[in-house]
């Protein structure tokens, strides 16, 4: 386990932690890098690969050997068989498709001296506008509450949440709800959203999207 303790750090930069990784690959001799899929690592990674020259698969759902992968296509209605090729691959997978690792197993911890010139970055922190909820998120709620442009109205949105609170889960939102402004778009499930799999998952007026 390496770790980067550094303030340059401290706030999420694309560059910073893509710099930081390409250090943990070379320290380690990795030749194969991957990250459960989200909107982090998928900035990440794609410009790990570009940096490290290597060939890359996006939201993995099976692996079939040590280069072959499946994943989805064309908004999930193909599932295709990629391979990678070369000395470094790189991987985003969707945890929601593997059970969970056995626990146990140990590993030395070593404190990497490594830092970033935020001067030298293309982007810079500016700040962030982060949406807090008492609920689980939907990603790994048992139970999901969506609801889609069936509502009718922004305020019937509220049966929604009503309904999320007695069940005690999480709660999602079609895309044209978000973009209509009725829900934040970090509510938003489907295509270019989240990916749930949740045991009990209700749409609530949303169309028969292959997503839902």
């Amino acid at each position: 386990v390496y770790v980067f303790d550094n303030a340059c750090f401290a706030n999420f930069l694309s560059e910073a932690y893509t710099a930081a990784l390409s250090k943990a690959v070379e320290l380690s001799g990795a030749g194969f890098i991957a990250a459960a899929t989200s909107t982090t690592s998928k900035d990440v990674l794609t410009g790990l690969a570009s940096k490290l020259d290597a060939s890359m698969a996006s939201d993995v759902l099976e692996i079939v050997d040590g280069s072959q992968f499946k994943r989805p296509m064309w908004a999930g209605n193909v599932i295709a068989t990629v391979e990678l090729s070369g000395d470094k691959q790189v991987a985003t997978v969707r945890a929601t498709e593997f059970d969970a690792p056995a626990a146990g197993g140990d590993s030395t911890v070593e404190a990497v001296d490594f830092s970033v010139d935020p001067g030298s970055l293309r982007t810079q922190f500016i700040s962030l506008a982060a949406i807090e909820s008492e609920r689980p998120d939907a990603t790994v709620a048992d139970v999901v509450v969506a609801g889609g442009r069936g509502l009718k109205a922004q305020e019937n949105f509220k049966l929604i949440e009503d309904l999320v609170g007695k069940l005690g889960g999480g709660v999602g939102a079609s895309p044209a709800i978000c973009d209509a402004g009725w829900v934040p778009n970090d509510m938003q499930i489907g295509q270019t959203g989240k990916v749930v799999a949740s045991d009990l998952y209700f749409a609530v007026g949303i169309s028969g999207a292959i997503q839902h």
